[in-house]
Protein backbone atom coordinates (compact mmCIF):
# COMPACT_ATOMS: atom_id res chain seq x y z
CA UNK A 1 0.00 0.00 0.00
CA UNK A 2 0.95 3.72 -0.47
CA UNK A 3 0.15 6.39 0.90
CA UNK A 4 0.39 10.35 0.26
CA UNK A 5 -2.01 11.83 2.61
CA UNK A 6 -1.27 15.65 2.64
CA UNK A 7 -0.75 16.14 -1.46
CA UNK A 8 -2.86 16.75 -4.02
CA UNK A 9 -2.48 14.82 -7.35
CA UNK A 10 -4.03 15.70 -11.07
CA UNK A 11 -4.50 13.31 -13.85
CA UNK A 12 -1.06 14.71 -15.84
CA UNK A 13 -1.59 13.23 -18.36
CA UNK A 14 -3.13 9.59 -20.76
CA UNK A 15 -1.38 8.34 -24.00
CA UNK A 16 -3.78 6.66 -25.62
CA UNK A 17 -1.03 4.83 -27.99
CA UNK A 18 0.37 3.40 -25.11
CA UNK A 19 -2.16 3.11 -22.59
CA UNK A 20 0.04 5.15 -19.95
CA UNK A 21 -1.88 7.37 -16.86
CA UNK A 22 0.34 9.56 -14.83
CA UNK A 23 -1.20 11.01 -12.09
CA UNK A 24 1.06 14.06 -10.43
CA UNK A 25 1.43 16.32 -7.63
CA UNK A 26 3.36 18.45 -8.15
CA UNK A 27 5.98 20.38 -6.48
CA UNK A 28 6.13 23.58 -4.76
CA UNK A 29 8.69 26.39 -5.28
CA UNK A 30 10.76 28.10 -2.57
CA UNK A 31 8.91 31.12 -3.27
CA UNK A 32 5.78 29.74 -1.93
CA UNK A 33 3.64 30.77 0.98
CA UNK A 34 2.99 27.42 1.81
CA UNK A 35 6.21 25.69 0.76
CA UNK A 36 8.19 22.98 2.58
CA UNK A 37 10.72 20.68 1.70
CA UNK A 38 8.64 17.97 1.93
CA UNK A 39 6.78 19.21 -1.13
CA UNK A 40 9.90 20.52 -3.01
CA UNK A 41 9.51 18.15 -5.65
CA UNK A 42 7.14 16.05 -8.01
CA UNK A 43 5.51 12.90 -6.98
CA UNK A 44 4.94 10.51 -9.98
CA UNK A 45 2.39 7.98 -10.26
CA UNK A 46 2.75 5.98 -14.00
CA UNK A 47 0.42 3.26 -14.40
CA UNK A 48 0.90 0.95 -17.60
CA UNK A 49 -1.37 -0.93 -20.06
CA UNK A 50 -4.05 1.15 -18.95
CA UNK A 51 -7.90 -0.54 -19.28
CA UNK A 52 -10.23 1.24 -17.17
CA UNK A 53 -10.33 4.84 -15.30
CA UNK A 54 -12.55 5.99 -12.75
CA UNK A 55 -11.14 8.82 -11.44
CA UNK A 56 -11.92 12.44 -10.70
CA UNK A 57 -9.32 15.57 -12.20
CA UNK A 58 -7.79 16.07 -8.84
CA UNK A 59 -7.69 13.97 -5.78
CA UNK A 60 -6.19 15.36 -2.48
CA UNK A 61 -4.34 12.96 -0.19
CA UNK A 62 -4.50 9.22 -1.32
CA UNK A 63 -3.89 5.94 -0.49
CA UNK A 64 -3.27 3.37 -3.27
CA UNK A 65 -3.70 -0.63 -3.16
CA UNK A 66 -3.68 -3.48 -5.37
CA UNK A 67 -7.52 -5.02 -5.24
CA UNK A 68 -7.23 -9.00 -4.70
CA UNK A 69 -10.94 -9.29 -3.92
CA UNK A 70 -14.28 -8.08 -3.36
CA UNK A 71 -14.03 -6.34 -6.21
CA UNK A 72 -16.89 -4.16 -7.49
CA UNK A 73 -19.09 -5.68 -10.19
CA UNK A 74 -17.85 -3.16 -12.80
CA UNK A 75 -14.53 -4.40 -12.54
CA UNK A 76 -14.66 -8.20 -12.07
CA UNK A 77 -14.64 -8.43 -16.19
CA UNK A 78 -10.61 -7.56 -15.76
CA UNK A 79 -9.92 -10.14 -13.57
CA UNK A 80 -10.14 -12.59 -15.85
CA UNK A 81 -7.34 -11.58 -17.50
CA UNK A 82 -3.98 -12.56 -15.76
CA UNK A 83 -2.08 -9.54 -16.62
CA UNK A 84 -4.38 -6.70 -15.15
CA UNK A 85 -4.65 -5.76 -12.01
CA UNK A 86 -7.45 -3.56 -10.58
CA UNK A 87 -5.83 -0.70 -7.81
CA UNK A 88 -7.90 0.57 -5.34
CA UNK A 89 -7.44 5.10 -4.88
CA UNK A 90 -8.84 6.41 -1.73
CA UNK A 91 -9.00 9.66 -0.89
CA UNK A 92 -11.25 11.26 1.53
CA UNK A 93 -13.64 7.95 1.84
CA UNK A 94 -14.09 7.98 -1.68
CA UNK A 95 -12.66 5.02 -3.81
CA UNK A 96 -11.44 5.37 -7.33
CA UNK A 97 -10.30 2.51 -9.58
CA UNK A 98 -7.52 1.94 -12.02
CA UNK A 99 -7.30 -1.42 -14.11
CA UNK A 100 -3.82 -2.05 -15.21
CA UNK A 101 -1.09 -4.37 -15.68
CA UNK A 102 1.75 -2.01 -13.24
CA UNK A 103 2.93 1.18 -11.59
CA UNK A 104 5.41 3.00 -11.09
CA UNK A 105 5.85 5.81 -7.96
CA UNK A 106 8.79 8.30 -8.61
CA UNK A 107 10.26 11.23 -7.27
CA UNK A 108 11.50 14.36 -9.19
CA UNK A 109 12.29 17.88 -10.17
CA UNK A 110 11.07 17.95 -13.63
CA UNK A 111 9.32 21.22 -13.56
CA UNK A 112 5.98 20.30 -16.23
CA UNK A 113 7.96 17.52 -18.29
CA UNK A 114 7.24 13.92 -17.85
CA UNK A 115 7.70 10.82 -19.04
CA UNK A 116 4.82 10.67 -21.20
CA UNK A 117 6.07 13.09 -23.40
CA UNK A 118 9.56 11.93 -22.74
CA UNK A 119 10.01 8.70 -22.11
CA UNK A 120 13.91 8.74 -21.44
CA UNK A 121 13.39 10.85 -18.44
CA UNK A 122 14.96 9.31 -15.31
CA UNK A 123 12.78 9.85 -11.97
CA UNK A 124 15.39 11.05 -9.17
CA UNK A 125 14.26 7.80 -6.70
CA UNK A 126 11.57 5.01 -7.33
CA UNK A 127 9.40 5.08 -4.40
CA UNK A 128 7.36 2.06 -5.52
CA UNK A 129 6.94 -0.28 -8.01
CA UNK A 130 4.05 -3.62 -8.95
CA UNK A 131 4.52 -5.32 -12.16
CA UNK A 132 2.24 -8.41 -12.78
CA UNK A 133 4.52 -11.58 -13.28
Amino acid sequence: MIEFADRKFKIWGYTISHRGLLLRSEQKYVDADDYKEEYGFNIDIEFGTVSYIDLPHAIYGLMLRKVTSGFPEKLVRFTKDPDLNVFEITSNSEKYYVVADSYLVGRNKWGSESRISHIGLEHDAILATFRSE
